[in-house]
C-alpha cells in the first residue's frame, strides 16, 4: 500500500520479468517467461475515521508458453480504495484494500495439428475478457530498535475473483465461462534505516503462498467434443527478497524505489522493480 503524507497525489511504477521452466513430473506446468510493467496513481482522501487513497491502476503482461507454441497479451484496468489506518495500537496498524477493473486478453496457438492444411498445423488467436474483484488485508508491526534502526514485520492476506467469459480460438475450440477464485497470504520481515537527511533504506525477506480455491476446471469443447482440465499449478509457495529505500528532501520533493526478487517450489522465479513519486513504501500494493 503506498504511504504518503496524506495529502500528495502519489505513483508507483513497476516493471518486472518472471519465467518457469517446464516440469518434468507434471505435463500441464509448462516453461514459460513473461514481462510484466504498469503504473498506480493514488489519490489520498482525509476522513475523521481513516485515511483513504483512491486508486487507478493499468498492468500489462506478455506471456510466452512453451517457447512460443502460445502467446498472451494482457491489459488490466482497475479502481478502488487503499484504507490504511482501519485499526491503530503502539506497535500495529491494520490496513485493506478493495480493486475492482477488466482484464483484456489476446492470444495465439501455433503449430496445431489440422489435417485440412498443407502443413498439417494452422494457428489459433482469440480475444476475451474479464471481470476482477479483489480485497487485500495488511497488519503491519513495527519496533524501534535504536535511534537510526527499526524493525518492521507484516501479514498479508488477498482474496480475488476473476470472471472469465466464454470465448473461442478459430473454429476448434470453444471455452466455457468460468468463475476462478484465489487466496494468497504472506508474512515478512524487514530492518529499516533511518538517517537524518531523509534517507530511509531497507531490506526485507519474506514468504507467501497463493492457492486456487474455485474454478479448477476449464471446461471446453474441441471441435465439438466436451472435455475438462484441471492440471497446471493449483497452489504455490514463494520466498522474496528485497531491498528498498526513500527519500524525502525538503518541500515536496520524495522519491522511493525497490529491487526484488522471488524464487517459488515450482521453479518460478522473477524480479520486479519499482519507482515511486511522490513516496511509496513497501507494503500492500496493487
Amino acid at each position: 500500500m503506498p504511504e504518503n503524507d496524506d495529502k500528495t497525489v502519489w505513483l508507483d511504477a513497476y516493471g518486472g520479468t518472471s519465467d518457469r521452466s517446464q516440469s518434468t513430473t507434471n505435463a500441464a506446468s509448462l516453461g514459460y517467461t513473461s514481462t510484466t510493467s504498469g503504473l498506480t496513481i493514488g489519490v489520498p482522501v482525509k476522513t475523521e475515521q481513516t485515511s483513504i487513497d483512491l486508486v487507478l491502476s493499468q498492468m500489462r503482461t506478455e506471456l510466452n508458453i512453451s517457447n512460443k507454441e502460445q502467446e498472451i497479451s494482457a491489459t488490466s484496468v482497475k479502481f478502488g480504495a487503499f484504507l490504511k489506518d482501519l485499526v491503530q495500537t503502539k506497535a500495529w496498524n491494520l490496513g485493506a484494500s478493495a480493486m475492482i477493473g477488466r482484464n483484456k486478453y489476446t492470444g495465439s496457438r501455433g503449430k496445431v495439428l489440422d489435417n485440412t492444411t498443407a502443413t498439417g498445423y494452422t494457428t489459433l488467436s482469440t480475444n476475451y475478457d474479464s471481470t476482477e474483484v479483489t480485497l487485500g488485508m495488511l497488519a503491519r508491526y513495527s519496533s524501534v530498535i535504536n535511534p537510526t534502526l527499526q524493525f518492521e514485520g507484516e501479514l498479508m492476506g488477498t482474496l480475488a475473483r476473476e470472471s472469465i467469459k466464454g470465448y473461442t480460438e478459430g473454429t476448434t475450440f470453444a471455452w466455457q465461462s468460468r468463475d476462478l477464485d484465489q487466496v494468497s497470504g504472506g508474512a515478512s520481515a524487514a530492518f529499516v534505516h533511518h538517517k537524518q537527511n531523509g534517507l530511509r533504506s531497507y531490506a526485507k525477506l519474506g514468504v507467501h503462498r497463493r492457492a486456487v480455491i474455485a474454478g479448477k476446471q476449464a471446461v471446453y469443447a474441441n471441435n465439438g467434443t466436451n472435455t475438462a482440465t484441471g492440471g497446471g499449478n493449483l497452489s504455490e509457495t514463494y520466498t522474496t527478497g528485497e531491498l528498498g529505500f526513500s527519500f524525502k528532501g525538503k518541500g515536496a520533493v520524495s522519491i522511493s524505489g525497490s529491487l526484488k526478487r522471488h524464487r517459488s517450489n515450482h521453479s518460478t522465479s522473477g524480479m520486479q522493480a519499482h519507482f515511486g513519486l511522490p513516496r511509496t513504501f513497501y507494503g500492500l500494493k496493487s
